[in-house]
């Protein structure tokens, strides 16, 4: 049996596994809800699928399933399973447990794909704990002997006002020790218009920060200020195998400021000003570089289905820089029809000799044809260094399925 036939065979059969579990007490009504998206693109004779499934419990409301599974094609395509997981929940709120291929975000260290399984108490005195373990996910089911990672999350609501998390993760490589992080969130609503918040990674094996960031935010009226900082350490981040770890560390840190107004009931200004620090530990090379952000965004209901949004953008970074504007209408036309359309130039410091402005376009449909079908299509254009020209074509099918 090939590769991609143990894949899709393994797939089905958790799946399969999942939905007879989940859709079990049929005979009650109405008890689960399958949902599955078909998307289909074609490049470069490389044909690519992405198939979809989601499974939930509506009388064991404690169950529930979710599968989504990469379908490739072509010589060197492979099919591959990106989540295909089962969920319990305790009915008392006493915790909940999820077996299977799913994303850990434990915290403050760093999020990530495993295949395992993660467990969550609720405690007293509104208290949780976490403990995850497994093996880390890599394309094909191709995890080497002895890789697997492990880690926990305690955390407290502190009331109404906030709440606060230790969390730890190690990570192993053919059984050597390839990343170990242990770190601290935290968020506290100091009044009713101030809210603060952060979080810090540090890494044990080449000690130090590995990501930090904290940010601060008011409230007045129409109006809504942010100040935020961060540090990101790029070879304390990736793992102890990457190449960062031979060539050296560029630690970047951004300080910045956001500021919204809501100018008028249906309609939002937002501009932000960042500056960012590349330090470098090698050859101390420091540079810095500037980004700026102007956004409106103007809601044609109350909703906001239909909206139209401007922004201006300008990024300044060490050998390189450009200036964009971006323009996006979401209109539906009546209630089966709704166009999207984005345009978006971009006149970079350098342009390499293919042009001083570089162009990207979307126009896109989404048809409800009926109450269970809907299809949506669209495409895009663009012209940049790497192409003189580029059409892409991009279409999705979507069938829900209620009670059966």
């Amino acid at each position: 049996m090939t590769r991609r036939a143990t894949l899709a065979a393994a797939v089905v059969a958790a799946l399969g596994a999942a939905l007879v579990a989940v859709a079990a007490p049929a005979a009650h009504g109405d008890p689960w809800r399958l949902r599955s998206n078909a998307l289909s693109q074609s490049q470069a004779d490389t044909p690519v699928g992405l198939l979809t499934l989601r499974a939930e419990g509506a009388v064991r409301t404690w169950l529930s399933a979710e599968a989504v599974v990469w379908v490739g094609a072509g010589d060197e395509a492979e099919a591959d399973a990106m989540v295909v997981s089962v969920k319990m929940r305790d009915p008392k709120h006493r915790g909940e447990l999820q077996v299977g291929r799913f994303v850990v975000v434990p915290g403050a260290v760093r999020p990530i794909h495993v295949d395992g399984a993660r467990g969550v108490a609720f405690l007293p005195w509104d208290t949780s704990l976490t403990l995850f373990g497994g093996i880390p996910v890599v394309p094909e089911f191709g995890a080497n002997r002895y890789d697997w990672v492990v880690g926990s999350r305690a955390a407290r609501q502190l009331g109404d006002w906030g709440s606060v998390g230790v969390a730890w993760m190690q990570r192993r490589t053919s059984g050597r020790l390839d990343d170990q992080e242990v770190g601290v969130d935290a968020g506290v609503g100091v009044t009713r218009w101030l809210d603060v918040g952060g979080r810090l990674a540090y890494d044990v094996v080449d000690p130090g920060v590995s990501d930090a960031i904290v940010s601060a935010a008011a409230r007045r009226g129409a109006w809504r200020w942010e100040l935020f900082g961060s540090h990101r350490s790029a070879s304390r981040i990736l793992p102890a195998t990457s190449l960062f770890t031979v060539l050296g560390d560029i630690a970047t840190e951004k300080l910045g400021a956001t500021t919204r107004w809501r100018a008028a009931p249906r309609l939002d200004v937002t501009g932000t000003a960042a500056a960012r620090y590349y330090a470098n530990e090698v050859d101390d090379d420091d540079e810095l570089g500037v980004e700026l952000l102007l956004r409106s965004v103007l809601r044609l209901d109350d909703v906001g289905r239909r909206a139209i949004s401007l922004e201006l953008r300008r990024e300044d970074a060490p050998d390189t820089g450009w200036t964009g504007a971006r323009a996006a209408l979401r209109y539906p036309i009546d209630d089966r029809f709704t166009v999207a359309n984005e345009l978006e130039l971009v006149v970079p410091d350098e342009s390499e000799g293919r042009g001083t402005v570089w162009p990207w376009g979307l126009a896109g449909l989404t048809w409800a044809i009926t109450s269970d079908w809907k299809a949506a299509a669209a495409i895009e254009m663009s012209a940049s260094p790497q192409y003189r020209y580029r059409i892409d074509g991009i279409a999705r099918l979507t069938r829900d399925w209620g009670a059966l």
